[in-house]
């Protein structure tokens, strides 16, 4: 293979069909427009001979920033090769490491290279440079049941590392609603395995709360080794009741009032928050505790404003549904009391 370094009229020269990378940023490339027509360019392009023009083997970004800059020539290694795989290999090389090729695109490239060169993964991890590891997770990005997450890839909305921890769900639907929630959350891959480890091992119920988004992982971790499906179910609906009320207090910070007003207002909001800190290991506490302190919450709550009473008028119904379920667990140990004292 030889080459050396010349200078084309960029009218004279055309992107590759297979460029592994399909979408440019058009903001990026401006600035590395003004930067060439500030500095000149450092890297020159690579292309091969046509019949009456040059094809870019890799720096199609750079041949458009030329564009941009309307400079009429550009800097170019002109290459020969006896194979046209070898050429799609220089080209993956230099984008492999580019930010703005996503991992799809990685995978399909790679997926010629090996079905053009008739290659096993470790020859086409030998050819590359590549761990075997590496290479496997992307070429997994192009199976038929990986297409939805693939999408979301493409679209640098997850990463591969997000969509093969989402694929252990083994659940089409559940994959889709725990990819909208780290999607809308964007939560980290180690949040994402979080995630899916409490939803794989979670029972039905709590699975269910976690996600339609009404419990965090470390509730439903927690939940999940209560006994039974009742004590499940109630400890689930007891941590709604406070989530609503914390929804609550966060709608009031934000309330437009004078500055005396947000004050007094937010010693009111503390001492709540602090309450409803204090419900968090409830189990822990006795009934009579618990009730009081809901008790006083409701009272703070009286001379607090709400945004409209329809958040207002929510909010008393959860205060009212956690008293009930913890007065109904406060009946059971008083039965279990009076039990234990005639035994």
């Amino acid at each position: 293979m030889e080459e050396k370094i010349i200078e084309i009229p960029v009218e004279k020269i055309k992107p590759n069909p297979n460029q592994p990378r399909k979408n440019l940023d058009k903001e990026k490339l401006q600035e590395l427009a003004e930067s060439i027509k500030a500095n000149g360019l450092t890297v020159p392009i690579q292309v091969i001979k046509k019949k009456d023009y040059w094809e870019i083997v890799s720096g199609e970004r750079r041949w458009r920033a030329h564009q941009i800059a309307k400079l009429k020539t550009i800097k170019a290694i002109e290459k020969e090769y006896k194979k046209d795989s070898s050429r799609k290999l220089d080209s993956l090389m230099e984008n492999l490491h580019r930010e703005d090729l996503n991992e799809v695109e990685k995978a399909s490239t790679l997926a010629e290279i090996q079905k053009d060169e008739k290659l096993s993964v470790k020859e086409l991890c030998v050819k590359c440079g590549l761990s075997e590891r590496y290479i496997k997770n992307l070429l997994n990005l192009l199976n038929p049941e990986m297409e939805h997450l693939a999408e979301a890839v493409k679209k640098g909305e997850i990463i591969e590392h997000h969509a093969r921890t989402i694929k252990t769900i083994n659940d089409k639907d559940t994959e889709k609603k725990v990819l909208k929630m780290v999607k809308d959350k964007e939560l980290s891959v180690t949040k994402t395995e979080a995630l899916v480890k409490a939803i794989k091992k979670a029972p039905k119920e709590v699975k269910k709360a976690v996600l339609e988004d009404e419990i965090s992982v470390e509730q439903a971790e927690s939940i999940s080794k209560l006994n039974s499906e009742d004590a499940r179910k109630k400890a689930i609906e007891e941590h709604k009741s406070i989530k609503v009320i914390d929804k609550g207090i966060e709608r009031n910070i934000s309330h437009q009032m004078t500055d005396k007003e947000r004050r007094e207002r937010e010693k009111k909001l503390i001492q709540v928050k602090q309450m409803i800190m204090s419900l968090r290991n409830s189990v822990t506490d006795s009934y009579s505790v618990v009730e009081k302190t809901l008790k006083i919450i409701k009272a703070i709550l009286i001379s607090v404003p709400f945004m409209d009473e329809k958040e207002k008028h929510k909010f008393d119904i959860e205060l009212g549904r956690l008293l009930e379920i913890l007065e109904r667990g406060g009946q059971l140990v008083e039965q279990i009391q009076e039990k234990m004292k005639n035994d």
